[in-house]
């Protein structure tokens, strides 16, 4: 898989050229939970110096059929996480998931969920499982023009 991979710099400006990644070492860090990969940049005006701090954002990595969740929807409990589902018949219900990576603000779940589940994202901290949960669209939920 090919990755595009722009640089920021530490003073918020982005890098001009987009560079690619052309070395991935194969070994996992596991103090760290990192890996040492190299992109290469044209850099003609050498705004890139050895040393030089920067922030890399790569681009060109998907998840098909991928689940996310926003992340105010997890809550942390004594067995891991967990969410809010609602069940079928309009039930709030503890639905323990493993996590992945982040994404945005989102938040990908590795297991716990499937598609088609509805996760309950506002007022949470106002749930308990088993109570009826009244489903408000987010359509309803916009302010009206006049």
């Amino acid at each position: 898989m090919k990755f595009d991979v722009e640089v920021e710099l530490a003073n918020g400006k982005r890098f001009p050229s987009q560079g690619k990644i052309d070395f991935t070492d194969p070994t996992l860090q596991q103090s760290t939970g990192t890996m040492s990969v190299r992109a290469v940049f044209p850099n003609t005006n050498n705004l890139l110096i050895p040393g030089q701090f920067v922030r890399a954002i790569v681009k060109g990595g998907t998840r098909p059929n991928a689940i996310v969740v926003p992340q105010k929807a997890l809550m942390q409990g004594k067995n891991g996480m967990f969410v809010y589902v609602v069940d079928k018949d309009d039930k709030a219900e503890v639905r323990s998931v493993e996590t992945g990576d982040w994404y945005e603000k989102d938040w990908i779940i590795k297991s716990g969920l499937k598609a088609g589940d509805r996760v309950i994202v506002d007022g949470i901290n106002k749930v308990m499982p088993g109570m009826t949960v009244i489903i408000q669209n987010q359509a309803e939920k916009a302010p009206q023009g006049s």
